[in-house]
């Protein structure tokens, strides 16, 4: 997996088949799942 984390935090969309998905987006939406998967660990 990337690490979203050492990342630039401007990047071009990446172009998907769904659309253009902006990187932020992505990190945004695995940020919401590891939070809510670290609260069901503890």
């Amino acid at each position: 997996m990337i690490d979203l984390s050492i990342l630039p935090s401007r990047l071009p969309p990446i172009h998907t088949e769904q659309g253009p998905v902006s990187i932020q987006r992505i990190a945004l939406k695995h940020r919401d799942m590891l939070c809510e998967a670290g609260q069901q660990s503890i």
